[in-house]
């Protein structure tokens, strides 16, 4: 690749705007279907002034000229399930996800211990018992060993369950004569003693008793975060289950300029009537920052058996997961819903298992039923298991399926002790995508990385697990860029590259062409990153 001034065109037609930066010899992937490839692309300012095969018209004497040497340029990729500021914490946290045994969790554990202020909890962690050779779920026992002096309190890396140490249980008045909580479990063992495992809402207990971080940590956390996204060719995010506090903290940074990442936020769904007088009160948006919608729980998640299926576990019987607390009174559900809708708010709402699935597209047909069809662009967060007779129902009632390929593979590994013969409906992308259903990709970081290309990678190979499922490139790379787009409302100013469109762009070798062939381990093919036609990370 290489970059110098243009030696002017003279007979450039006066009418046409030149551009400021012009790139050739390109292998222009740029989602829109009316011009799907190209090989020039010009640029003016933070925006797309042309796309096609020859761009000389609009060359000047000042046009910076880019020849891509045959390289791949595509949208901004984005990512529409990031739990953002978490993420970034993770990058500056306990790493458990290193873990593959008892005395490595308690090792990494004691490492973290040393290093850490006795006042400071230690968290963090995104462990999972699937690696251990036993599967075990950690216990308190192994966190006190590890690091006696400290709170410690890590996560399993779905987020859906988390082990606490006995000082942590201790703090929270956690003990054989606590109850369950609505929508979580305490897990205790054969004598009623509680293990330090604690599943969904029941986390809260503890959670709600962390002290604050403070505004240096938190830029801390959000700058590495918005380090990693560009490093990945990630230009926008959603960021879910976003509270006030953080909602008007992005909306401080957004009016400073401090945004290098594009972000919008979704609101817990049972907090309706707090979003509905912030928004009353007025809220700054511009194009770095949005707030979405609503953001629901209708269940937990498969590898903490919370998942809500039509039938038992495989490996427990009598539990077939558990319905979350947002979803619990479906009386509220649909009053908020319903109240929603009236004040044009997007509503996304999470479901793993196939009955929670269904209850989900079912309420939204009730909806729609009632208020008739509109432009809405509701989304079902994960969409991971789904009876074959709501596959469909995707493209009929034109529900986003917003999902993340990396979980597909991950949960290859273990999925079928649980499921047994349920695996088949699991994970249907290329089923959802054939009956007219819209796909929109994204991580669910930290939980799984955040890295689209591997995303796409995931869903074209799946670990060869249903192999029937598996999407093509192009598909994939279209529910990162322009099906992301859509799922968020913004497609009319980014997610394809179009005249008049953002120039946020991602660079890539050659060799993406043939994804399904790389060795993501040992290759980046990545080469330079664009946002508002600036480059932000890479050369070129």
């Amino acid at each position: 690749m290489s970059t110098r001034p243009d030696s002017g065109n003279s007979e450039r037609t006066a009418i046409l705007p030149s551009v400021e930066t012009l790139f050739i010899n390109g292998h222009i992937l740029t989602q829109n279907f009316r011009n799907p490839t190209a090989s020039q692309l010009g640029l003016r300012g933070k925006k797309i002034v042309a796309v096609g095969t020859d761009l000389s018209m609009y060359r000047a004497q000042a046009t910076q000229i880019i020849d891509l040497d045959g390289a791949v340029l595509t949208p901004g990729f984005m990512d529409v399930h990031t739990h953002f500021p978490e993420g970034g914490q993770q990058l500056l946290s306990v790493d458990l996800r290193a873990a593959f045994s008892k005395s490595e969790f308690i090792q990494i554990l004691a490492d973290a211990a040393r290093t850490t202020p006795i006042d400071r909890w230690i968290t963090g962690g995104h462990w999972d018992q699937q690696q251990f050779p036993d599967k075990a779920m950690p216990s308190k026992e192994w966190l006190d060993q590890a690091a006696p002096d400290h709170i410690v309190f890590v996560n399993r890396h779905d987020g859906h369950s988390a082990v606490a140490n006995s000082k942590a249980l201790q703090l929270a008045g956690i003990t054989a004569g606590t109850p369950d909580v609505p929508g979580g479990v305490i897990v205790k063992d054969k004598h009623g003693n509680p293990t330090g495992l604690l599943k969904d809402a029941a986390m809260n207990l503890v959670y709600r008793l962390q002290p604050p971080e403070s505004e240096e940590h938190k830029r801390q956390y959000l700058n590495a975060a918005m380090d990693e996204a560009l490093k990945q060719g990630i230009t926008s995010i959603n960021d879910m289950s976003v509270d006030f506090d953080r909602l008007r903290w992005y909306e401080g940074l957004a009016k400073a300029g401090e945004l290098r990442v594009r972000i919008r936020v979704y609101t817990p769904f049972l907090r309706w009537p707090d979003l509905k007088r912030e928004l009353e009160k007025g809220i700054y948006q511009d194009e770095w920052f949005q707030v979405g919608g609503l953001k629901g729980f209708s269940d937990g998640s498969l590898g903490s058996s919370t998942a809500l299926m039509f039938d038992d576990f495989n490996n427990e019987p009598g539990n077939c997961g558990l319905i979350d607390r947002d979803f619990e009174d479906l009386t509220k559900v649909r009053e908020i819903l319903w109240d929603a809708d009236a004040h044009n708010i997007q509503v996304a709402i999470h479901a793993i298992g196939d009955k929670a699935n269904r209850l989900v597209l079912d309420l939204f047909a009730e909806l729609y039923e009632s208020r008739g069809k509109r432009d809405r662009r509701y989304r079902i967060e994960h969409a991971q298991h789904i009876h074959p007779d709501d596959q469909s129902r995707f493209g009929d009632q034109r529900v986003i399926a917003s999902v993340q390929p990396y979980h597909c593979v991950d949960d290859s590994r273990w999925a079928g002790a649980i499921l047994g013969d349920r695996t088949s409906q699991a994970f249907p992308y290329r089923s959802i995508h054939k009956s007219g259903g819209r796909l929109a990709m994204g991580s669910d970081w930290p939980v799984a990385p955040m890295n689209a290309i591997l995303g796409m990678q995931a869903a074209i190979l799946r670990n060869n697990w249903i192999p029937e499922e598996r999407l093509d490139l192009g598909t994939a790379l279209h529910a990162y860029t322009e099906g992301a787009a859509f799922a968020e409302f913004s497609d009319h100013y980014k997610g394809h590259l179009s005249p008049g469109m953002l120039a946020d762009m991602v660079v890539l070798k050659r060799e993406f062409l043939n994804l399904a062939e790389v060795d993501l381990k040992t290759t980046d093919l990545i080469t330079a990153v664009f946002s508002n036609g600036k480059l932000v990370h890479g050369e070129i």
